[in-house]
């Protein structure tokens, strides 16, 4: 038979069945090992020593499970820091600006004056109407319209009469870039020696004769008669080309 052996304190207790002494305290005997009658007390008591035991040792792994979560929420925080700090500054692109000229339209050279139609004497008139008549495919700004300046009579039948077919076939425009006015008019004719210079969006055109590339400016010579307005003012009633250089 196994023994087991508590030690207690020195009082005497309660002997066992067989007659042995045991001290205060006992469970079982210590010589023969029977139980003592006050067992029952001990073992309530080593229930409570080992409840206690327990309950101390749960509180001490919630404490340390507590001090854990902390450290985790703790290192979470100071990487999030960290990352933050990593991180480059957010900033906003500044917007682009352009830098390019609006685009501008084509201008020929005004008339002595911009006033309306119906103020222009004779030489105004005239010079106004050379300038109109051969403009083609871009507004001549500072001008009076087509219309006004130039009456039934000298509107041309053909376009051609204005601008060469291979130059209009090409998509080109034309454009009066200077006007010089004869010295010696023969009123109510006027001549005006014309500078005229294409724009054409594929280059210069071909010749639909022989196939060669054509000029991109022209000097023409031009007569203009002018009369009377029906609204008043003057207009022109012919204009021809005299010479083509």
């Amino acid at each position: 038979m196994v023994r087991l052996v508590i030690k207690g304190g020195e009082t005497p207790g309660d002997p066992c069945p067989e007659g042995h002494p045991n001290r205060s305290g006992m469970a079982f005997c210590t010589t023969c090992g029977t139980a003592l009658p006050n067992s029952a007390s001990t073992a309530d008591a080593s229930a409570r020593s080992q409840r206690t035991v327990t309950e101390r040792k749960r509180s001490v792994t919630m404490a340390i499970g507590a001090l854990l979560a902390l450290a985790v929420v703790a290192g979470g925080a100071f990487a999030l820091g960290r990352q933050s700090d990593d991180d480059p500054p957010t900033t906003t692109a500044p917007v682009a600006t352009s830098t390019e000229a609006p685009p501008t339209s084509t201008t020929i050279a005004p008339p002595p004056t911009t006033a309306a139609v119906l103020s222009l004497d004779e030489a105004e008139a005239a010079r106004s109407a050379a300038v109109v008549y051969f403009t083609y495919g871009v507004t001549a700004e500072g001008y009076p319209a087509f219309e006004e300046i130039i009456s039934p009579s000298a509107a041309p039948s053909l376009k051609s009469m204005i601008i060469g077919a291979d130059y209009r076939n090409a998509g080109c425009s034309q454009i009066v870039e200077s006007i010089q006015e004869d010295p010696l008019p023969n009123q109510p004719t006027y001549g005006w020696a014309l500078s005229l210079r294409y724009q054409c969006p594929d280059g210069p055109p071909t010749s639909s004769i022989d196939g060669t590339p054509l000029p991109m400016t022209d000097d023409i010579y031009v007569e203009v008669t002018v009369a009377p307005s029906p609204s008043g003012g003057y207009w022109a009633t012919q204009v021809q080309i005299v010479d083509n250089n």
